[in-house]
């Protein structure tokens, strides 16, 4: 409802209600001054809680009101990027296995309870290859695996003492790379150490020949006659 509204509506009270007031007994002047003071007083204060809802009203239009959308302008918009697949997995190297070392048992001569073990060592192609270490074996007939040397880089030989005399024993070697796993192992060697009687005694030193002065040889030379 506007002030304009609100304006009528207070003429028309007064309108209708000064006569009766103007006629009415006991009411002196003062008082109806002070009646249409009133009057006035409370018609400010529907003026102003009217001027607030419209206030509000047109605060809430505004609000409720949707803005226009703007048109868009330029090049449209590239399409969006695949989604991401993840990062392919790094293939891993797999180490190549150390070769299959040869191995050669044999007994030394004249040495009773021994066996020589000979083997090819490995040698790295570079800095970056590893050092390769050997691991040798031996059983005897009826017997299991047991180790008995763990060879460091670049040893290729092993003397196996303290044996059986005249008994046959087996052995096999394999490589192991340093921080990988071991390679296949060798070949069976057998080898047979010594009896002592398949010992031959050393051959005794013979004392040097002294050295005698040459022999004189006879003049065979006819004498002429004379």
């Amino acid at each position: 409802m506007s002030r304009k509204t609100v304006g009528i509506a207070f003429v028309t009270v007064v309108l209708f209600a000064f006569p009766v007031i103007l006629f009415a007994e006991d009411v002196s002047l003062d008082t109806l001054t002070v009646w249409v003071k009133e009057i006035a007083f409370e018609q400010d204060r529907q003026s102003e809680r009217i001027d607030a809802l419209e206030e509000r009203v047109e605060r809430l239009s505004a609000a409720l009101t949707a803005s226009p959308i703007a048109s868009p302008t330029g090049p449209p918009p590239p399409d969006p990027p695949p989604p991401d697949q993840g990062t392919p997995p790094t293939p891993v190297e797999t180490p190549t296995p150390p070769p299959v070392p040869s191995l050669r048992a044999y007994t030394p001569s004249n040495t009773p309870g021994s066996i020589q073990l000979d083997w090819d060592a490995v040698f790295p192609a570079d800095s970056s290859s590893p050092e390769v270490g050997y691991e040798l074996q031996v059983r005897s007939r009826g017997q299991q695996w047991r180790t008995i040397n763990r060879a460091r880089p670049y040893i290729s030989s092993f003397l196996h003492t303290g044996l059986e005399n005249g008994l046959t024993y087996y052995y096999r070697v394999r490589a192991i790379p340093h921080l990988q796993k071991p390679g296949q192992w060798s070949l069976t060697a057998p080898a047979t150490t010594l009896r002592p009687v398949d010992i031959l005694p050393p051959t005794p030193d013979l004392p040097p020949t002294p050295n005698l002065p040459p022999t004189p040889t006879p003049d065979l030379t006819p004498t002429p006659s004379t």
